[in-house]
């Protein structure tokens, strides 16, 4: 019996934890909109403010960044750099989808951020801060968004862990 039990209660801690690691990806995401935002901005002040070359730009808002966000920036400055022939858009595509795997993005978020690939270096200095805002504008929406589906599925996860290890605890005994 005192086995069932300790059985049982490693069962409750160990779903309990699987419902936390789910509930989680939720707060990441969050987080991760909201870095790539700060990174966008100082992008968008080195490119526009300071005329920055874009490896440089990149490998500036590299140092401040940290983590997939750090990686991918610098990865960027380093193509960019190569001077291999690539475009903006092909070097920053790369980078985004090579890092992508690791974070907690939606394929609407890579969307929006494919996007500034596209629009990056391709127009005078107005239009550009125009893109800028409006791929800002976009990933504040998609944080929005973000920050409802945490309010809504972290709760759900995190109980539906312990619940679970309940109910399976429950069928032990």
């Amino acid at each position: 019996m005192m086995l069932k039990l300790i059985l049982s209660a490693v069962i409750v801690i160990a779903s309990a934890m699987i419902g936390n690691i789910y509930a989680m990806k939720y707060a990441i995401r969050v987080a991760q909109l909201r870095r790539l935002q700060t990174a966008l901005q100082m992008l968008e002040t080195e490119v526009i403010y300071r005329y920055s070359p874009l490896p440089e730009a990149f490998k500036s808002v590299a140092l401040s960044m940290k983590g997939e966000i750090q990686c991918m920036m610098e990865d960027t400055a380093s193509m960019l750099s190569d001077r291999k022939g690539y475009t903006i858009d092909h070097v920053w595509e790369t980078a985004l989808r090579r890092y992508a795997k690791s974070m907690a993005l939606t394929g609407d978020d890579i969307g929006i951020l494919l996007n500034l690939g596209k629009t990056l270096g391709s127009s005078d200095a107005d239009n550009q801060i125009k893109y800028f805002e409006l791929i800002l504008n976009q990933l504040r929406q998609q944080e929005k968004s973000a920050e409802a589906e945490k309010a809504k599925n972290q709760k759900l996860y995190n109980n539906l862990g312990i619940l679970g290890g309940l109910g399976i605890a429950i069928l032990i005994l």
